[in-house]
């Protein structure tokens, strides 16, 4: 079990790598399995890793790491984690999914489509999402205590999106539009020293490319711009 712990950036690493099982019948094979490749990294390789990453082949992919993706929109509650741990644990029959909504209702929080949009409860999986550029799957339910934002997250480290997900930890944010709508965004920025121009990918279908702060044309088709105009790469 991972310690409760107000240090965000040890908790997500520990999302990461934590080890959410093996099958069989999955495509995960031997270790190919998305937590398994985690784990040969330390919490430092992550911090060292670039926020967004275009790659510009005959097919350019632009992907978000998850771990920046999280440790930029979220802050570890330890309390309410523990709070849900404790909850949880006294279900030993129940999935997590179905603690999470009894603990919510436990909260008081109202569910889905029940009061205001932002107070109510709101649940994801990414895996849905058109544009999501992050890199690794998301699931989650969104909710308000207090006039405060929470999102209580798992991070899918298996080979098969239907299970393989780490134990719920309790996260506060600042708002669930920045968290979607950030993993659907990246920019880029020309690594020649004397260029000051900037792509702006935002999700799988707009790209926008600036010089300085002024934008000069879109693109529907990153194919076309992937490579800066003045012929360096995009960083």
């Amino acid at each position: 079990m991972q310690t409760i712990t107000d240090n965000t950036e040890a908790v997500i690493y520990g999302m990461l790598t934590e080890n959410t099982g093996r099958h069989m019948l999955d495509s995960g094979g031997t270790d190919g399995r998305r937590w398994q490749r985690n784990a040969m990294k330390s919490l430092e390789d992550f911090k060292n890793d670039p926020e967004a990453t275009l790659e510009a082949g005959d097919w350019p992919e632009v992907s978000k790491s998850t771990f920046w993706h999280l440790v930029s929109n979220l802050k570890h509650d330890p309390d309410l984690t523990a709070a849900y741990w404790k909850f949880d644990e006294a279900r030993p029959d129940d999935w997590y999914s179905e603690t999470i909504e009894a603990w919510l209702d436990k909260l008081g929080v109202a569910d889905e489509g029940d009061g205001d949009f932002y107070s109510a409860r709101w649940s994801f999986n990414t895996y849905n999402f058109d544009g999501w550029l992050v890199d690794q799957t998301l699931q989650g339910t969104f909710f308000e205590l207090g006039n405060e934002g929470y999102l209580i997250l798992q991070v899918h480290g298996g080979a098969d999106v239907r299970g393989g997900y780490s134990k719920p930890q309790v996260f506060n944010t600042q708002g669930r539009d920045e968290f979607i709508l950030g993993g659907q965004d990246a920019y880029f920025s020309c690594s020649a020293e004397e260029c000051d121009n900037r792509l702006s990918v935002q999700g799988y279908s707009w790209y926008e490319l600036c010089d300085g702060n002024s934008l000069t044309d879109n693109f529907t088709d990153l194919k076309e711009v992937k490579t800066c105009p003045c012929g360096g790469s995009w960083n």
